[in-house]
């Protein structure tokens, strides 16, 4: 994380630790919630289709609770 913070110094721009963490739980929020759940080969009929689909939404979930306890 130290190496994360001292790119913008150069700038005159200051980071926190908490900024860098925020900032990763947001790309990973917005970037997990296009990907995690799957579009093809997990439907209703697809053997364990119903069983991967809850899986991801179940790890998916945890994503939203986690940012917004940080």
């Amino acid at each position: 994380m130290p190496a994360y913070a001292a790119g913008p110094r150069p700038e005159g721009m200051t980071v926190t630790a908490e900024d860098l963490r925020d900032g990763y739980l947001g790309s990973l929020l917005l970037r997990s919630g296009f990907t995690a759940l799957p579009l093809e080969g997990a439907g209703p009929s697809a053997p364990g289709g119903r069983e991967t689909v809850e899986e991801r939404l179940r790890l998916t979930r945890y994503l939203p609770v986690r940012a917004a306890a940080a």
